[in-house]
Order: structure tokens, then sequence, then C-alpha cells
């Protein structure tokens, strides 16, 4: 059984969210035809360039660049958005591994327990673990654990969760 008491950070949380949403974000509803219509877009937009004047040519792919421009902000910015709007987001929370589970118990507000077979993967940052649960995942701060407790908690999690997935 390993405890501990940590706060996730805002930089804990954005390192975990990127790391652990990229793979995840295919899988919710629209990416796919979010792809396909910036592609189809891209072409149109091409093709103009050969049939129509320069200034329509030239908005289309300012148009285009915008939105790309966009989309690569809002993939840096909604990890940060969500930081301030995650539950134990800077709050002290108490926390158990032990064989049955992850427990968690933020004083005077919430406790849950999370058998490990809830879990479906779990990776490894620099500063955090994440614990994956399909779309939901929980970030553990490495900074609350020795060395010691880190190494048990990897061989915790080899034991009782699907392999990790690939490291960041």
């Amino acid at each position: 059984m390993i405890e501990a008491f940590y706060t996730v950070t805002e930089k804990e949380f954005v390192e975990a969210a990127s790391a652990y949403c990229k793979p995840q974000y295919k899988q919710l509803p629209g990416y796919w035809a979010t792809q396909v219509a910036t592609g189809v877009f891209a072409g149109l937009a091409v093709v103009t360039m050969r049939f129509n004047p320069i200034w329509l040519s030239a908005s289309l792919l300012g148009s285009f660049a915008l939105l790309v421009i966009v989309q690569k902000w809002r993939k840096k910015a909604i990890p940060a958005y969500q930081a301030s709007a995650y539950a134990m987001y800077n709050e002290e929370v108490s926390v158990r591994f032990d064989n049955e589970g992850f427990h968690c118990n933020k004083a005077g507000l919430s406790s849950s327990s999370i058998a490990w077979a809830g879990f479906k993967g779990w990776q490894e940052t620099s500063h955090t673990f994440i614990l994956g649960m399909g779309l939901s995942w929980v970030p553990v701060p490495k900074s609350a654990f020795d060395e010691h407790q880190q190494n048990e908690l990897r061989a915790l999690f080899h034991s009782r969760i699907l392999m990790p997935k690939t490291a960041v």
C-alpha cells in the first residue's frame, strides 16, 4: 500500500493532458470529419488558384491558413482550459494505492475508489503518472513520491493495469 498527499499543478495537468489526450482525441466524434473537411477546403483553395481571380484565391488560402492556426491554438489551449475545470486541480488530495485499486479523498468534498479493472492503461511522463480509463484519466504527480515509491507504483501498475502506453 502506498499513500500520499498531493496537489496537481497546472504544469503537471497540462503535461498529462497533452500526453494522454493526443491519441484519445482521434476517438472523439467528428475528428475524421474535421480532417476530411480541412483537406477538401485545402484542395478547393488550390483549384481556385487556377480558375479564379487572384484576390479570391488569396482570400481562400488566407482563410485556410487561419483555420490551421486556430486548430493548432485549440490543441494547446484546451488542456489549460481543462486544468481550470479539473476537480482536483489546485486542491490537496489524499490518495492510496493498494491491491484493490486507486482510492482518492478530497477532504470535505469527495471520496472515490476505482478498482484496477476500471483502468484501461497507464502512461508516464517526466512529471506525472497517468492512469487511463478510456477518454477520462487521472494525473498522479511524481513529486508526491520518493524514488522508491515511484518504482513501487510502476511495478503495481505493470501488474494490475494493461501494458503502459508509449512514454512521452
